[in-house]
């Protein structure tokens, strides 16, 4: 058997609590669910600073809290629960804002067994938990691009830049906004410095491309770089990666010995 699931129900009308509470009970389902119920929001407020919740049941037309500003409150105390939204307003709009503003799931009061309430604050607790997932995951790629040592740009590949990281923007000297506002189909630099060639070579074979590239100073600074393409899928659409590693301070090491060399 499962672990219990803690439910908060925050619902005014006794009648409806008591419906639900014996709906749950009647539900066939390896998953045992412990409701906690309150008519406030407050004492719901107060019930989340002191017990184990993981999930919650919510009334959005409360005595104390009407509306989505009932919902924006309890997703202000507790973003990472996942919250069922309970009304008896047979209302689409308000579902979707509900949705829209952050809960997992919507029901309408009379129109559910506890079957499928069971299931709707089944799946409302693993989305809550895919989308922190997410998060963290967005978090730490955040961090990857802020303090890798090279320079990570992402295109579309009718050559839209989408995103720059700042050691892209220090590496070609300017700034990660100008860099998104470019084309790189319309660069001369790319074109001249063989870019251009290796991203659709990239984007034609779906395979990696790599060479050492001379940039030539679209933002006033004359650069050595070894770039790399890669193709990926984001949301069903192809994009380009280009990675930059800064080879600047070795070219001009190798010109100064071979310059030194011409002496002896």
């Amino acid at each position: 058997m499962n672990a219990p699931i803690n439910v908060l129900y925050i619902e005014d009308d006794p009648v409806d609590a008591r419906l639900v509470r014996e709906e749950l009970r009647s539900a066939e389902s390896n998953t045992k669910l412990h409701l906690q119920w309150v008519d406030r929001l407050e004492k719901g407020l107060q019930q989340l600073a002191s017990h184990h919740i993981d999930a919650i049941l919510l009334d959005l037309d409360l005595p104390d809290s009407s509306g989505l500003e009932t919902l924006q409150r309890i997703l202000g105390s507790a973003p990472a629960l996942p919250v069922v939204v309970m009304t008896g307003r047979a209302d689409e709009a308000t579902g979707i804002q509900a949705l829209e503003a952050g809960a997992q799931d919507y029901l309408v009061k009379g129109q559910v067994d506890g079957r499928l309430l069971t299931r709707s604050i089944q799946y409302a607790i693993h989305r809550k938990q895919a989308e922190r997932q997410i998060a963290d995951a967005l978090v730490f790629t955040e961090r990857i691009l802020t303090s890798s040592p090279i320079g990570i740009l992402t295109y579309k590949v009718t050559g839209e830049c989408l995103s720059a990281n700042a050691r892209a923007a220090e590496m070609i000297g300017t700034t990660i906004e100008k860099l998104k506002s470019q084309n790189f189909r319309e660069l001369e630099s790319w074109k001249n410095s063989g870019l251009y060639v290796l991203a659709e070579k990239a984007i034609s074979s779906g395979k990696l491309t790599a060479a050492d590239v001379y940039l030539s100073p679209t933002f006033n600074k004359e650069s050595w770089f070894t770039a790399q393409f890669v193709t990926f899928k984001s949301a069903g659409e192809d994009l380009l990666l280009l990675t930059l590693a800064d080879l600047t301070k070795r070219r001009q090491l190798e010109s100064e010995v071979l310059r030194q060399q011409q002496f002896f």
